[in-house]
């Protein structure tokens, strides 16, 4: 094939068509970047079909070529997605923390999420919330209360890969182990514990109520993090079974005792950062 022949080649394909199209470039023109758009061609063959970085055959490997236009063309590189997928899946890391569960089994894409019409009532207020937050409107977090089972845990861990994935400091934590931790730790400080909750960009409780709660607990720990991310309006969100009747109760009694008082300022500082989304879906654990 000689010279005229591929460049003829090089017009049929993308991006160089389009572009050729968009500025009415000459064959001629084409002819003086030859080199470029051959360049251009070789490397990007070595993409084609790809299984995977381990099978890269660039020189710098998980950078694919890219063909840039201004006036002549010239080879730029990018991350192509195998690279771009292992980059994001570092920075989620970075940005998450999980305490006293996992999240491994939790598709970001949310495509193993079995739909019916009250997960996608939740997906369609968390997506609200999610737009909300990155537009900086300051939007309440979720009271997200619902039975064993109906997926609370498993949909607030996808939106905490979410949030984590666009670079958010996120702390994902099981109430019950906490509090375990907490209590062992306790003759240690644990303003460590404290300050981590109260700073991080996006918090989330999950099964709280499955705890034994203690005045200690509830004032010194949840009450202390739920004002300071109050006052720093803090996006918080809260996985239960607990409904909003019941809360009080869980609150309020703790070895026998009986505080009213100080169980309704942490329940209304619970109000003030989150909207009570009763959550009707069935134990798909059973």
């Amino acid at each position: 094939m000689n010279k005229k022949d591929v460049i003829s080649e090089f017009k049929k394909m993308e991006p160089i068509k389009t572009i050729v199209n968009k500025n009415s470039l000459s064959d001629e023109f084409l002819d003086d970047e030859f080199l470029t758009l051959y360049s251009y061609h070789l490397k990007k063959k070595k993409c084609l079909n790809c299984q995977g970085l381990q099978f890269c055959g660039q020189e710098d490997v998980g950078y694919q070529p890219v063909l840039i236009f201004n006036e002549h063309f010239n080879l730029e590189y990018a991350g192509c997605p195998f690279f771009n997928q292992i980059k994001n899946n570092v920075d989620e890391n970075n940005n998450l923390i999980v305490v006293g569960t996992s999240l491994d089994n939790i598709d970001p894409t949310g495509n193993e999420l079995k739909n019916n019409s009250y997960r996608n009532n939740l997906l369609l207020k968390l997506n609200e919330i999610y737009s909300d937050y990155f537009n900086n409107k300051n939007p309440k977090g979720l009271f997200l209360s619902g039975p064993y089972g109906c997926g609370k845990s498993y949909i607030m861990g996808l939106f905490a890969k979410k949030f984590a994935a666009k670079g958010q400091q996120v702390i994902f934590v099981y109430f019950p182990d906490l509090v375990r931790t907490i209590k062992a730790e306790i003759t240690q400080g644990i303003e460590g514990y404290v300050e981590d909750l109260k700073n991080c960009d996006v918090l989330i409780l999950d099964d709280f109520g499955g705890e034994s709660m203690s005045p200690y607990i509830r004032d010194e720990v949840l009450g202390a993090v739920l004002q300071d991310r109050m006052e720093n309006k803090k996006l918080t969100f809260i996985t239960t079974n607990l409904d909003k009747d019941n809360l009080h109760e869980h609150l309020a009694e703790s070895h026998q005792n009986i505080d009213d008082l100080k169980a309704t300022r942490v329940e209304q500082r619970i109000y003030t950062l989150m909207e009570v989304f009763d959550f009707k879906d069935i134990n798909y654990r059973k």
